[in-house]
């Protein structure tokens, strides 16, 4: 029963109005909490494989219809009957998977370790800005114990809130007593899919709600993570893969990002512990391996790699093979209920050749998906030329753009919601048909990127110039990425006017994107050439 007051107001798959079941003439929103209500009748004569049936009902009658359907002579016609299993969490619902889908790897089942979660700040982004000086300035005052509370509350309230374990003044004294400001702590940040930034994130409780120490301890030279979730929580969510070189945010993906070390390192601690995660004092030895478990080393074996605990890039295979599927528009299409309902699951290619090809093509994402890695052709070198007409900073009418007057962001992209929560604002889009040049651009690649494109507007004369429609829509963890982006940077918002670098941020974002795009074709023969040949996990053991 649709109670959830976030999903009133929604639509029918045929667009038309789709409120709560417990909407009322006097009470639109009906009740506030998503609402289960259940019926169970025990039978003497048990059955052991019990039927389930499953029926949506949809639009303004629903609740009519539903009291109707009762005294229905066909009533189980109208119905489908569902499989509830482990594998599908005992759903009610039908599922929309291939019919090999539960015979994949669960994502979860291939590391040795288990994932862990992203950091969690709750500080009211007193811990996390846009900008590096901000951040500094405000820490540094923090653990400056000349500076009385009352200081740090005028420069930034939320380095002594309450609630949330306490971070007020009894916090600030014990933080005191025990660390000092540590520079090495400010660090680059993926706050959402290609945002990156400030953050000071070191294991340090309760001014950090849950640092997440385990995980910090996965940052050294040459690691990367792959992360995914547990479970969707956004209907649109486009591949529920990310890939970072460095630590993300709890929230980086919606449905809470959760961390898979390509390596990881283990620690033999020292009898006294030190004070900061950071000290390298603490630890004697450590050592590095390849982040697989007994079945997937087994599985690598099978193939002849065994080289993976000596081999970054061997190391790698599996995860860049992940995020090669995971990024298949037939993989994300022909799975999505599956996919949706628990970890993701992959199939893995029953010969070396297959995985290193596909893992290839993973990298190829890998990199597209990290703002700071240069990619020639796509963000630096001499660009695509299906890439030259993709988003271009533009100006409205004649005369130049002024990137010390021309770049503040007012065209409504988000505005300030409650407790410090930004809420996404509808901006200002031109949508219109390509123009002959883009048109001759992009030719060969209308079904990657669509048949019409936009315009996005910071302000009332600049523009990016040619978002293509996919490119504007694309979506990441249940993120639209452009326009989350922008909604973050409202000059309300962000106190400031765009810098030029970060106005060329939003042109290089667009061309990743439409590069990922244009190997969507590729993604997709990879994953039907995996299909042909997979790999039966099952007879490893899987314990999932």
């Amino acid at each position: 029963m649709n109670g959830d007051s976030r999903e009133t107001g929604k639509l029918t798959p045929e667009g038309k109005p789709d409120p709560s079941v417990f909407s009322t003439e006097y009470n639109r929103e009906g009740i506030r909490v998503g609402t289960t209500v259940a019926l169970m009748v025990r039978k003497e004569d048990q059955r052991e494989t019990p039927t389930v049936l499953f029926r949506n009902f949809w639009g303004v009658n629903k609740k009519t219809e539903l009291l109707e359907s009762v005294a229905k002579t066909d009533f189980d016609q109208n119905y489908e009957i569902t499989q509830p299993t482990s594998s599908n969490r005992f759903s009610f619902r039908s599922s929309d998977v291939s019919s090999l889908y539960t015979e994949w790897v669960k994502v979860a089942d291939l590391p040795a370790i288990p994932p862990f979660n992203g950091p969690i700040e709750r500080r009211g982004f007193a811990l996390i800005s846009i900008d590096k000086e901000p951040l500094v300035e405000r820490m540094t005052a923090y653990f400056d114990v000349t500076k009385s509370d009352e200081d740090i509350k005028q420069i930034h309230s939320s380095l002594m809130m309450t609630g949330n374990r306490i971070v007020g003044s009894d916090a600030r004294k014990k933080i005191l007593r025990e660390f000092e400001y540590n520079e090495e702590c400010i660090v680059r940040y993926p706050f959402k899919p290609f945002d990156f930034r400030w953050c000071y994130l070191e294991n340090l409780r309760p001014l950090f709600s849950e640092p997440s120490p385990q995980l910090l301890g996965q940052r050294f030279s040459g690691n990367a993570f792959l992360m995914t979730r547990d479970t969707a929580d956004k209907k649109v969510e486009g591949s529920p893969f990310y890939f970072s070189k460095l630590v993300c945010d709890y929230d980086s993906i919606s449905g809470h990002s959760r961390h898979f070390p390509v390596l990881f390192k283990t620690h033999s601690k020292r009898g006294t512990k030190a004070s900061t995660l950071f000290n390298i004092e603490e630890f004697q030895d450590t050592t590095v391996n390849a982040n697989l478990s007994d079945t997937a080393r087994a599985y690598l074996a099978e193939l002849g790699i065994t080289d993976s605990d000596t081999d970054t890039e061997t190391a790698a295979l599996i995860w860049m093979h992940t995020l090669a599927i995971g990024y298949s528009p037939a993989y994300l299409k022909e799975n999505a209920d599956g996919i949706r309902q628990d970890f993701p699951r992959i199939p893995l290619p029953n010969d070396r050749e297959t995985l290193i090809t596909s893992a290839t093509i993973g990298r190829q994402i890998a990199a597209l998906l990290d703002p700071e890695t240069p990619v020639p052709g796509v963000t630096s070198g001499k660009l695509r030329p299906e890439l030259k007409t993709i988003a271009v900073v533009s100006r409205v009418g004649t005369g130049n753009l002024d990137p010390n007057t021309s770049f503040a962001l007012t065209a409504g992209w988000g505005h300030a919601g409650q407790n410090n929560v930004t809420m996404p604002g509808k901006g200002k889009v031109s949508d219109r048909p390509y123009t002959p040049e883009e048109q001759v651009a992009i030719a060969q690649f209308t079904d990657q990127l669509g048949t019409a494109t936009r315009d996005i507007h910071l302000n009332d004369i600049a523009y990016w110039k040619n978002i293509p429609d996919r490119v504007w829509s694309y979506t990441i963890g249940g993120y639209q990425v452009i326009k989350k982006w922008l909604s973050y940077r409202e000059q309300d918002l962000l106190g400031r006017s765009l810098k030029q670098e970060e106005v060329i941020e939003v042109t290089q974002m667009a061309r990743r994107i439409t590069a990922i795009l244009l190997l969507e074709p590729g993604l997709d023969a990879n994953y039907e050439a995996v299909k042909q040949s997979t790999y039966q996990w099952s007879k490893q053991g899987e314990a999932s």
